[in-house]
């Protein structure tokens, strides 16, 4: 696997979480919004994750979100992830997203650099729900 260029880093907070029964299964749904310099431009994600738990402790995840600009939707994309705890207080992540821009959204600045681009991110987050992610592209 060959990584790309750091695209950027996320800082934000999980803000919420609730069990759900999916096709006789027990998930976790858990929901957050961060914020992120996209080429010098302040985005916005909010974002829904739906997490199985092994009896190892380990949490398998996929889920989707959207990126905005000016309360516009600039993006969406997918996310898969693998979900460990580190210790007490910190859990770390490490996945997969697509994102695909929106087609009413018109800036070729922020199109041009994220349609269709395929990324890796590592993400860390406390106990209270914040995290910090960096986002690399796929190549």
């Amino acid at each position: 696997m060959a990584l790309g260029e750091l695209l950027y880093e996320e800082r934000g907070k999980q803000i919420s979480a609730r069990t759900i029964m999916e096709d006789k299964e027990l998930l976790t749904e858990v929901t957050g919004t961060g914020n992120m310099k996209l080429k010098d431009i302040d985005v916005t994600t909010n974002w829904t994750l739906q997490v199985t738990f092994g009896n190892n402790g380990i949490g398998y995840g996929q889920g989707n979100g959207s990126m905005y600009l000016d309360n516009k939707e600039v993006a969406s994309y997918t996310m898969s992830s693998i979900t460990k705890p580190n210790s007490p207080d910190i859990a770390s992540s490490r996945g997969i997203s697509r994102i695909r821009c929106s087609s009413s959204y018109d800036n070729p600045k922020i199109s041009s650099f994220l349609d269709g681009t395929a990324v890796v991110y590592e993400l860390e987050q406390d106990n209270d729900g914040n995290y910090t992610a960096k986002f690399w592209e796929w190549r």
